[in-house]
């Protein structure tokens, strides 16, 4: 656990972390043209994250991975001239990945 809070030993630390989100709502598109559209989401994102932080007194940098996934329970839209044609595109899986790089002040 050292590792993960200041000491005067560690000031540099190696951190993981996690983030989980549930989201949804509703959307609308093309609002005012001839192919206006409206639909309603909701999904659930899982991320986890490895990084090494440096320590210059008040001042931090952190480099970064990060990668999850994310799951589309619902996604369904449809065309308002033609609200019978529903789309469904629930069930949708996104793999993602990312690089950080954070620069940041410690109160």
């Amino acid at each position: 656990m050292r590792y993960f809070f200041r000491t005067s030993e560690t000031p540099d630390a190696l951190l993981a972390g996690f983030q989980l989100q549930y989201g949804g709502g509703s959307t609308h598109g093309n609002i005012g043209e001839s192919s206006e559209w409206e639909g309603t989401f909701s999904y659930i994102a899982f991320v986890i994250e490895t990084a090494y932080r440096w320590r210059f007194d008040k001042f931090l940098v952190s480099v970064g991975v990060l990668g999850g996934g994310a799951n589309t329970f619902k996604d369904e839209w449809y065309y308002l001239h033609t609200p019978g044609d529903v789309k469904d595109v629930s069930g949708e899986i996104t793999v993602f990945g990312m690089f950080e790089l954070l620069f940041g002040f410690e109160f």
